[in-house]
């Protein structure tokens, strides 16, 4: 259907649903309504058909708009709480938190417990340390007793057929003095591989004849002569090492005049106080109860270490670093007793030599067991001249090496060291 209207300006048409009728070619010009922009939601399409030379008339279509309007708004309803819609992220986020949150309650409370279970197992740790080192104590208390009566000939050479119940009496009178001398058991150690005469252990009847046969044996010392043997007391290797010690820091400390003495196992000053190790091999409380500050300076310490060297399924390395203090030496022998590889090593020998600010040259050892290890190890040092460095050789025990395995750890030793700058 179509509807003209007259108007003084001239004639204005208006087209629905029929936009292909025809028109006057001079006269009129035909084109669309501008959009609004929110599409094309009418059914209906409209067309405004103007004369040349007239304004376009702008005709707002309130139907396209609502539609559009309408539209919109159930897109945004749709995106907010349909399934998967902003609501249910926003409820997903929650769940989360509030998940993550119990989590982080669990852990706390997880974390509390372990930290309680650690302190414990510190606590049984320490404890059991403890009891070791009584319990070592007292054993070699009891060895040291049940060798009261024995003593030990040295390099005394080797018979064939020898009877050494009657031979070491009769040696011992001619060449001390010392009669009626009597053994409830002598006899030679180990084997003759090495080419040396075994040393010959021997039970005493009596305590009496030990103190003389010493005795005496001094008084030949001092005079000069001659024996062609050596006589000392059986005592555990603990016992040996510690008195061995005792009497070179002794011999030490009469050089600088200081009138020490070495009563038991210990070394008196003239005041009364009794000489202790500025270094000693690390407990489980010390190194169960460190601080964050001393963890932190232990971590700090860069050694240089030797590659690891085996023998007889026992198995050798060093760490060596540069001191110039005793408190580096203490944390240097901390770094490696809680080390995962060395600290579980049957020992670890450390051995320091070092000049303080004043030039005061410090040396010492700690045998950790390996009984004689450290002393050797330290006269090693000081044949190569070599000072302000600290050394530990851990060893993994496999088979009884014998004197070798001093030869393996210097030369793990020197490797250790010859890698420092």
């Amino acid at each position: 259907m179509v509807r003209t209207r007259k108007e003084s300006r001239g004639i204005r048409t208006h087209e629905y649903d029929s936009p292909k009728q025809s028109r006057a070619p001079d006269i009129m010009e035909s084109q669309p309504f501008p959009s609004s922009g929110f599409g094309h939601l009418n059914p209906f399409q409209a067309t405004a058909t103007f004369a040349p030379g007239m304004e376009p008339l702008t005709i707002t279509e309130p139907y396209k708009t609502l539609a559009k309007l309408s539209q919109d708004v159930g897109d945004i309803k749709a995106d907010l709480w349909e399934k998967d819609g902003l609501d249910d992220k926003i409820q997903c986020v929650a769940w989360t938190q509030e998940e993550t949150i119990s989590d982080v309650e669990l852990l706390k409370t997880e974390n509390e417990k372990l930290r309680k279970d650690i302190e414990m197992l510190k606590s049984v740790v320490i404890k059991l340390d403890r009891k070791v080192q009584q319990q070592e104590a007292e054993i070699t208390d009891l060895k040291g007793r049940s060798m009261k009566l024995n003593i030990l000939v040295h390099n005394l050479e080797e018979e064939s057929g020898e009877v050494l119940r009657t031979k070491i009496p009769h040696l011992i009178i001619e060449h001390l003095g010392v009669e009626g001398v009597e053994f409830s058991n002598i006899h030679r150690n180990g084997d003759s591989k090495s080419g040396k005469p075994r040393t010959i252990t021997g039970r005493l009847i009596k305590i009496e004849y030990k103190d003389e046969i010493l005795k005496q044996q001094k008084v030949k010392k001092d005079a000069g002569e001659e024996l062609p043997f050596y006589i000392t007391p059986q005592s555990p290797p603990q016992v040996n090492e510690t008195r061995k010690k005792l009497i070179e820091l002794n011999n030490k400390y009469w050089q600088d005049n200081v009138k020490t003495r070495v009563m038991g196992d210990k070394l008196v000053f003239p005041n009364g106080t009794v000489y202790k190790d500025k270094v000693s091999t690390p407990n489980a409380e010390e190194l169960l109860q460190m601080d964050s500050k001393e963890l932190e300076k232990i971590e700090g310490i860069t050694t240089k270490r030797s590659d690891t060297h085996s023998d007889g399924g026992n198995q050798f390395s060093a760490a060596a670093v540069d001191v110039n203090a005793y408190a580096k030496v203490r944390n240097f022998y901390k770094k490696i007793s809680i080390d995962p590889v060395y600290g579980r090593a049957n020992h670890n020998i450390l051995i320091y030599r070092f000049k303080d600010n004043n030039g005061v040259l410090h040396e010492g050892y700690c045998d950790d067991g390996e009984f004689g290890a450290g002393r050797k190890m330290l006269g090693v040092l000081k044949d190569q001249n070599r000072i302000d460095v600290a050394i530990v050789i851990s060893r993994m025990m496999g088979r009884h090496l014998g004197p070798k395995r001093f030869q393996i750890m210097e030369n793990t030793m020197m490797e250790a060291l010859n890698k420092l700058v």
